[in-house]
């Protein structure tokens, strides 16, 4: 999204400094990473938490590894 944005701002003439960075698809998956591992730093606990009490979860075979 911020990718198409900031294109859009440069076709229209706005310029801001260093939004040229969102053209390289190595910042863009850097951001992907960082942004996915805060989401699950803050929310994890509480996801496992909640699917805990509404008792989500698999069964584990007794037979161990085939």
């Amino acid at each position: 999204m911020l990718y198409h944005f900031f294109d859009w701002l440069n076709e229209e003439g706005i310029r801001f400094p260093g939004s040229r960075v969102f053209d390289y698809i190595t910042f863009r998956t850097l951001m992907a990473i960082l942004l996915s591992l805060f989401i699950t730093l803050v929310y994890g606990k509480k996801l496992i938490t909640f699917l805990q009490k509404r008792q989500i979860g698999e069964s584990i075979r007794e037979e161990g590894l085939a």
